[in-house]
């Protein structure tokens, strides 16, 4: 399902004030309610073409594009849950396909192109098998590489009246660049991006929440174009001149 998606960059100093002026409004999303201050933390690793074609369509701002991304939660090991997520943008509307598999295959499938014998539960047919192919023919198609690793923490809501829009802070983003597959749950060194600052996201569906419009003028919060992957990459010096890659031929393997 397609749904509008709303970012703003906000001062860390609002934070406590914005949470209070929503909590009325708002449920606390069920993934954040055991842990440590409803916060989880999200690791992705981006993946790009040679030339970082995905990054300059972002950048360009093309209305239509896509993103290609490993993603896992928390701690994560071995067993955990991670997902192939192809993530396509047409303006601010956004739809997300992704299929899940254990953190231990994930060489194995990106090595051999085979996500049916490694994909998990019930997505081995239908939709889930559909977005891992999608997701690895893009990958061989273009020849896809990790590019950078994004990580941020979560605090992520719903509107308790109509739990379709969903509201999320995310704070604490940080990156590496040219990681390997094992460094999405890895304590290595990050680069941290958006000192002083949280993205603030809004995802809804066909009608922006009215009661949201006094909080935004409260705040003074403007819509921005707000882009965790372009960021890190940015920050994280991935590009050593326009159009190329740093360091391409210490490009890591899948494995």
């Amino acid at each position: 399902m397609a749904r509008h998606e709303l970012k703003y960059l906000v001062p860390v100093r609002l934070q406590a004030s914005l949470r209070r002026r929503l909590e009325p409004f708002l449920s606390l999303d069920s993934h954040a309610r055991h842990h440590r201050d409803n916060t989880y933390t999200i690791h992705s690793i981006y993946l790009d073409t040679p030339g970082l074609d995905y990054y300059y369509e972002k950048d360009a701002g093309l209305w239509r594009r896509l993103k290609l991304r490993v993603r896992g939660y928390d701690e994560g090991g071995d067993e955990a849950t991670v997902f192939l997520e192809i993530k396509r943008k047409a303006g601010d509307l956004g739809t997300k396909d992704r299929a899940p598999i254990r953190f231990r295959d994930l060489p194995a499938v990106l090595a051999s192109g085979d996500a049916g014998r490694y994909l998990l539960g019930e997505v081995r047919s239908g939709k889930g098998a559909d977005s891992a192919c999608h997701f690895l023919y893009h990958v061989h198609r273009y020849s896809l590489r990790p590019a950078v690793l994004v990580r941020y923490d979560r605090e992520a809501y719903f509107e308790t009246e109509d739990p379709s829009v969903r509201l999320t802070f995310d704070k604490n983003l940080r990156g590496a660049a040219h990681p390997h597959l094992r460094d999405l749950y890895a304590d290595i060194p990050v680069q941290p991006s958006l000192p002083g600052c949280f993205v603030l996201e809004v995802k809804f569906g066909t009608r922006f929440p009215e009661w949201l419009w006094p909080v935004m003028e409260e705040f003074r919060l403007e819509r921005q174009s707000v882009s965790k992957y372009c960021t890190c990459v940015d920050d994280c010096r991935v590009l050593d001149r326009p159009g190329r890659l740093a360091a391409a031929t210490d490009f890591p393997p899948w494995s």
